[in-house]
Formats: structure tokens, sequence, C-alpha cells
């Protein structure tokens, strides 16, 4: 079974159109942030990000905290 057909998923464009960010709800409420720096996780409860240390911009961490109450 493939889930990643299931898992609300959202495309962040920038100012030029071009796709930046992908992010994706995870089944344990995490959000999956997919960009051109890599890959990494927040926690949208503690704002934690995984791998520790990561600097994430505070638009990016804020976004992932909406998307992931807006599919609450």
């Amino acid at each position: 079974m493939d889930l990643d057909k299931y898992l609300s998923k959202v495309t962040i464009v920038d100012c030029n159109g071009q796709a930046a960010y992908e992010m994706t709800l995870l089944l344990n409420g995490d959000v999956l942030v997919s960009g051109r720096q890599g890959n990494f996780q927040i926690n949208p409860n503690t704002r934690e990000t995984s791998p520790n240390g990561k600097i994430v911009p505070p638009e990016i961490l804020q976004q992932a905290v909406s998307f992931a109450r807006s599919c609450l």
C-alpha cells in the first residue's frame, strides 16, 4: 500500500512561480518539509525540527504549523 497517495500535501511556490517547498503531514502529526535545502521534519506542537540544529526560516516554520492545523 502506497501511503503517499493518502497523506495531505501542499506545495509552497516562490515569487517566480517555482516550487520552493513541499510539505507533507505525516501519520505521527509532524510535517515533512522537502525543498532545495534538503528534507527536515517539524513538530507543529513544539516547533522543534529534526534533524536537531536545522535552521528553519520563521516563515516556513509558521507555514508548517498552519498547514498541520488546517488538516485537523
